[in-house]
């Protein structure tokens, strides 16, 4: 199997195996994923179940959700990526713990986000990252660290 075809199909398996679903997946496709990077992306489509409260008539997509998409992408799914490669075992889930987020541009119906994570670091069951969401025109909507714990069991 070529490093190509075999990137692809543990990104689908992170993907598979992140356990927020919809409507509280934020994440459509991990297009890149390595022990230190990854990047996913996510198609705002207007639909969404805080879209008609947030704000009437300019649905604007909260902060808070865009960090969670970011602690989806950088924290739940490269942890994932990370007991998937240690051989740990994947009935353990990751928690998102802190966050340290600036924004920069609001984020409304139809805009494809790129969402980045850098890892700084993972140990004693830890992981911290540097996370950042860009627009689909390169646009920075938001930038800051992220950690989480690995492996918790619920």
């Amino acid at each position: 199997m070529t490093t190509d075809k075999a990137n692809e199909i543990m990104r689908k398996k992170v993907l598979e195996t992140i356990p927020q679903k919809d409507p509280f997946r934020f994440v459509d496709e991990i297009v890149e994923l390595s022990a230190d990077n990854i990047v996913g992306s996510y198609t705002v489509t207007g639909h969404e179940f805080f879209f008609p409260g947030h704000f009437p008539g300019n649905p604007t997509m909260p902060g808070v959700i865009l960090i969670e998409a970011m602690a989806q992408v950088a924290v739940v799914a490269l942890g994932i990526y990370e007991l998937m490669i240690t051989g740990s075992d994947l009935d353990m889930v990751t928690l998102f713990t802190e966050c340290d987020v600036e924004f920069f541009n609001v984020v409304q119906p139809g805009t494809q986000l790129m969402i980045h994570g850098e890892k700084l670091y993972f140990r004693r069951g830890k992981i911290k990252c540097k996370a950042w969401i860009t627009m689909n025109n390169g646009m920075l909507v938001a930038s800051g660290h992220l950690a989480g714990i690995i492996g918790v069991k619920i």
